[in-house]
């Protein structure tokens, strides 16, 4: 009986899944060039979970909960379907926003992202031991998400109209490579980690 005892929570954790997704991060000159702006954003409006620097990246494809022995099957299916798949340049475009339920979610936008496209389009279709969510790609850096009624909420229509569709710097640097993460959520926000480098030709 004490055996069985020790065995549950074990068995409890080969069960476990984690969250993952498929993203670029981003490149040093870019990263540099957003952060002044958005230091300035975070102190204008506090309220909002505004992400780390080094936390930055082009969401690919979210995969969703993956069952702990699928890992390695991903892995092998993320370096299959990104063999030969070439880089681009990255370059910030404009700011912008999506409205959901309850909460916005400001963004990064990028410029001459087509070659992003190409690689989202790789990683499209069934992927064993995974649900991901079927949403379109849209290339994007999330900054924060905010819980707010933005209607009834003078302040952050205030803020609002000095952050939506500012023109971010032209600094241009190459991506060289595309990653796994694992996404760890908690209170105090999401926590990655990578999980596997494909690098890009």
């Amino acid at each position: 009986m004490g055996r069985g005892k020790l065995d549950e929570p074990e068995r409890r954790r080969e069960n476990d899944g984690v969250r993952l997704f498929v993203a670029i991060p981003l490149p040093k000159v870019i990263r540099a060039g957003l952060e002044d702006y958005v230091e300035e954003w975070s102190s204008a409006w506090p309220e909002g979970r505004w992400s780390k620097p080094a936390d930055w990246h082009v969401t690919l494809r979210f995969l969703g909960e993956v069952r702990d022995d699928s890992v390695p099957e991903v892995k092998t299916w993320l370096r299959e379907r990104l063999a030969g798949a070439e880089g681009g340049v990255f370059r910030l475009g404009r700011t912008g926003f999506f409205e959901q339920p309850g909460r916005y979610v400001l963004w990064a936008g990028l410029n001459n992202a087509e070659w992003m496209d190409g690689l989202a389009a790789r990683l499209s279709g069934v992927i064993a031991g995974c649900h991901p969510e079927a949403r379109e790609f849209k290339a994007h850096i999330t900054l924060t998400r905010t819980e707010v009624d933005r209607r009834n909420d003078v302040r952050f229509l205030e803020f609002m109209d000095s952050f939506k569709g500012t023109y971010l710097p032209p600094e241009a640097d190459m991506a060289e490579e595309v990653v796994l993460y694992r996404s760890e959520l908690s209170a105090k926000g999401a926590k990655y980690s990578v999980m596997e480098r494909v690098k890009l030709s």
